[in-house]
């Protein structure tokens, strides 16, 4: 049966400890009303004016990389409140290994998914943490987060036709790969869907199971993707091994904006 998915209303003073409570619960949650209109409105307009204006056809959903090089408004999602101390505070524990100081974006892609799109395999972004080879999933288990996605609603996502994000709770917790559609499986009527305005914001542990349902409506879906991460997982920057960040992305950031940027002090491994 389909639950209704933990949402939350942003506030002055945001329930950071009982967002990170429900997150390791469920691998997601909903947070509405984190964009204001006018940012809203900024990051799809540089969206457009990198796709272009004509539709991409042939794909399941039209896709910029690395928005943060040509757009201030996708870079300023970076260390914006309070996702970015949910970020840290999620990622990082009081081990000095793990702390704040370790966590960093590396991914942040945008795309616009027109009627008849949508990216609706069922996937997790990285494969199962652990495996669970017979029996059902352990119940004692809390994940450390090393991964995880923020969507941000560029255009209203309240009805099933516009394509909302999908998922099934608790499956970063499976210990098993999802199949590519539910359709006959013991998860078929599971799926929560996750709605909210233009500005809500999506996330999602790297380990729960997720799609984006079909855009059934007229009306062209946007969103926005930041990926936070711990220190050992690498950025995610195509082409990877050659990647050189432009000079203008870091040149005037903030001692954190720098950090996320992915210049990060001495660790295990370097």
């Amino acid at each position: 049966m389909s639950l209704a998915p933990p949402q939350f209303q942003l506030t002055e003073d945001p329930p950071i400890d009982e967002w990170i409570d429900q997150f390791h619960r469920t691998g997601y949650l909903v947070v509405e009303n984190v964009l204001p209109p006018d940012l809203v409105a900024t990051l799809k307009a540089d969206l457009d004016r990198l796709l272009g204006p004509q539709a991409q056809p042939g794909v399941q959903a039209e896709l910029q990389l690395r928005m943060f090089e040509h757009s201030q408004a996708n870079l300023s999602l970076f260390d914006r409140e309070p996702i970015v101390t949910f970020a840290e505070r999620l990622i990082g524990d009081d081990r000095p290994a793990f702390g704040a100081e370790h966590v960093h974006v590396i991914h942040n892609n945008s795309f616009r998914t027109r009627k008849g799109q949508g990216i609706s395999a069922w996937h997790q972004d990285e494969p199962p943490y652990y495996l669970v080879t017979h029996g059902e999933p352990p119940t004692n288990v809390r994940l450390p987060v090393l991964l995880f996605t923020c969507n941000y609603y560029l255009t209203d996502v309240t009805s099933p036709e516009h394509g909302p994000t999908e998922f099934i709770a608790g499956s970063h917790l499976f210990g098993a790969a999802p199949p590519t559609t539910l359709v006959g499986t013991r998860w078929e009527n599971d799926a929560v869907p996750a709605y909210g305005k233009a500005g809500t914001a999506i996330l999602f542990s790297c380990q729960t199971w997720h799609r984006g349902a079909p855009n059934r409506s007229e009306r062209v879906r946007y969103a926005t993707q930041v990926s936070y991460a711990h220190r050992t997982i690498g950025p995610r920057y195509y082409p990877f091994m050659n990647y050189v960040m432009p000079e203008h992305v870091y040149a005037d950031a903030n001692p954190r904006l720098k950090r996320l940027l992915g210049f990060l002090p001495s660790g295990p491994y370097g």
